[in-house]
């Protein structure tokens, strides 16, 4: 009988939690230490607002960008991905009917979808963080307003469009409206973990690394 070679399949994972809580730093970590790819939505629609006026003005006031929009763009990205490789989103899915169209891209490219990370985080240590949040224009990752310059590659740091108090308020709304619901859906499933957000980076890197 001729033997039948069945490839391991890619881990999928989801991280969700608030704007600043954390999500791309420590998703970061998991690309490094365990060769994951991150999809992140935010980037995806932030690179496509720059072409894209009326875009550009729904993510200036923190509104929610239309479930088609940021679909095609998941969408896409996963028909390049090798089968083999494992994948992290970030920011998506952040409503409930993303969330189940997510159920049929992953089927789609013979996937499923094995944990969900949620880093919860108070809103007023949000608030906090968003103030003094820096992201370098070289490298894009983020770090905090008491260095000068970028300190992973010296690149310059500024804030961004939509990480001010006013826009984090109706972030942090939208939020709590769209995405709660999405907690409970993957709570439901018996996907969801959830991590405290609030301790240092380090404390919440170890968190995230005991669930591996």
């Amino acid at each position: 009988m001729k033997e039948i070679n069945i490839k391991p399949r890619a881990e999928t994972i989801i991280f969700l939690g608030p704007p600043g809580s954390g999500k791309d730093t420590q998703a970061e970590f998991l690309v490094e230490k365990l060769g994951f790819q991150l999809i992140s939505s935010g980037k995806l629609i932030r690179l496509r607002a720059e072409h894209d006026d009326e875009l550009h003005d729904i993510l200036k006031k923190g509104d929610l960008v239309p479930n088609n929009i940021i679909d095609d763009e998941i969408i896409s990205i996963f028909a390049l991905l090798p089968d083999e490789q494992p994948v992290i989103l970030d920011g998506y899915p952040r409503t409930l009917e993303q969330a189940k169209k997510l159920d049929l891209i992953l089927s789609e490219n013979n996937r499923k979808l094995d944990k969900v990370i949620y880093i919860n985080v108070p809103d007023k240590d949000l608030i906090n963080r968003i103030k003094k949040r820096r992201v370098c224009s070289s490298c894009q990752k983020f770090t905090m307003d008491k260095f000068e310059a970028c300190p992973y590659c010296g690149g310059k740091l500024t804030q961004r469009n939509d990480d001010t108090p006013e826009t984090l308020k109706n972030r942090l709304k939208v939020f709590h409206q769209n995405t709660k619901p999405v907690i409970e859906y993957f709570k439901e499933r018996r996907v969801l973990l959830e991590v405290d957000g609030s301790p240092s980076i380090d404390r919440v890197k170890e968190s995230i690394r005991r669930l591996f």
